[in-house]
């Protein structure tokens, strides 16, 4: 008869599979871990050749970045494109020689050299210019299209002339009038280029100012005007040395239509000398003589 074994002498399968498999699980981490360190390792080293890899192209690619840019340098500023031809468009009051010399720009310089920039800073000082364009015609010309403020008005003063924009901004002092209107009869106070000129009757100015403006609006311009006396009071409007019109400047500008139809039919009608009277009912009056 079989004896009954001693439960001390044998283990349960928990106790075999807790001791024999925890020195299994051991091996099986201690090999998983070197495993792994063994993958980590192949994967750095192809991880160091690729970036290494990405490094060469990378200063590859600014070498050849830098190298397109010195040639293209090189290209832009070789003599292909030193200037041949300067050319200045849509100037009526400043001579082209005028224009070239404040540029300094000449021929043989690089066309490139000159930006728009840096002529519109060398025009900045001229008060005849409001806006520069410039435009180069590969490879040699070079063209810069002006826009300008033309004078509106001139005045007398210590045997000068100032120049005025259609503000009434002194622009310029200058020994004629140019193009501008000559305005008589008024006593300047104090006058600084940039800046509106100060007048004995300020608002005399401004009436005449406004009457300029207004003519030319309509396509009218006075040679000359004389605005002695006060505000308020007629003045003498030169459309040429010999034709003139008279009248308050507010009934002037309530008749200018009238006024250059008037002067449309005496032209044709071959009258060149002679006084249109302008009341303050916009009735005009021709007379043959001009005083």
């Amino acid at each position: 008869m079989d004896k009954v074994r001693n439960n001390d002498s044998f283990k349960t399968s928990t106790d075999i599979y807790t001791g024999h498999d925890t020195n299994y699980s051991d091996m099986y981490q201690k090999k998983s871990s070197d495993a792994e360190e063994y993958i980590s390792d192949e994967e750095n080293a192809a991880l160091t050749k690729k970036k290494k890899r990405r490094k060469k192209h990378y200063m590859l690619r600014i070498v050849l970045f830098v190298g397109a840019l010195v040639g293209l340098y090189l290209f832009l500023t070789s003599s292909v494109f030193s200037i041949s031809e300067i050319s200045i468009k849509d100037n009526r009051l400043i001579t082209d020689d005028t224009i070239i010399k404040e540029i300094g720009i000449k021929p043989g310089d690089n066309m490139f050299k000159w930006t728009e920039f840096s002529v519109r800073r060398a025009l900045k000082s001229n008060p005849y210019i409001k806006s520069i364009n410039v435009k180069r015609k590969l490879p040699d010309k070079y063209i810069v299209v002006v826009e300008e403020i033309i004078p509106t008005a001139a005045i007398a003063e210590d045997n000068i002339y100032l120049i005025m924009d259609s503000d009434g901004t002194v622009m310029d002092t200058a020994d004629g009038t140019m193009t501008a209107t000559l305005i008589t009869g008024l006593k300047v106070k104090k006058y600084k280029k940039g800046e509106l000129p100060e007048f004995k009757d300020d608002a005399r100015f401004k009436e005449i100012m406004n009457l300029i403006n207004k003519a030319g609006s309509s396509k009218l311009y006075f040679k000359k005007i004389k605005a002695d006396g006060k505000s308020g009071d007629s003045i003498k409007a030169y459309v040429s040395d010999t034709m003139m019109c008279s009248g308050r400047t507010e009934d002037i500008i309530n008749a200018l239509e009238g006024l250059k139809a008037i002067l449309y039919d005496l032209h044709e009608n071959g009258v060149e000398r002679g006084r249109i009277k302008i009341d303050n009912s916009g009735y005009a009056a021709f007379s043959p003589v001009t005083d």
